[in-house]
């Protein structure tokens, strides 16, 4: 396991799916974390549901609303005993691109098109939202200090479409 004692992270899209396969992850490895998610009933439910793992905390915040944003960030510095001059000091902003993985998106799809996609994927299957979430805890672990600003492809090889 991955040592993220004392590290906190926000993880938004938190309350599900792939979102919250990394919040279970952050925590089971020692990380304090805030959710952020658009629906306050499924939010307060995930937040629930984690609470005994860690130090939760969560905000309802639309993230394309700057306004929200603020006034998220602001809630979860008071909430994680955090303040904005700390706030900037070792953060790593990285992407990762998974492949589809079965998470409530996939709900809007026909079965056939369900049945045709892992074809598609090299590695012939959907990716685990576990093994997005290991990514994730090793990228803001120690052991990827150095890391900033990249792009990570968890596609199983290269997608065809």
């Amino acid at each position: 396991m991955i040592d993220l004692e004392g590290r906190r992270a926000v993880i938004a899209g938190g309350a599900q799916g792939i979102g919250r396969a990394i919040a279970d992850r952050l925590l089971a490895s020692g990380a304090a974390v805030s959710l952020w998610d658009r629906g306050a009933d499924l939010l307060e439910r995930t937040r629930a549901g984690v609470a005994g793992q860690g130090d939760v905390q969560a905000a309802v915040v639309d993230v394309t609303d700057d306004t929200e944003v603020e006034r998220a960030r602001d809630e979860t510095l008071a909430a994680l005993a955090l303040t904005k001059s700390l706030a900037g000091h070792d953060i790593a902003v990285n992407c990762i691109t998974p492949a589809l993985a079965k998470t409530r998106i996939l709900e809007q799809m026909s079965q056939p098109h369900m049945d045709d996609m892992p074809g598609k994927i090299p590695r012939n299957r959907f990716v685990k939202m576990e093994e997005v979430a290991a990514m994730v805890a090793w990228l803001v672990s120690a052991e990827n200090g150095f890391t900033t600003g990249a792009v990570f492809d968890l596609s199983g090889g290269r997608a065809t479409s």
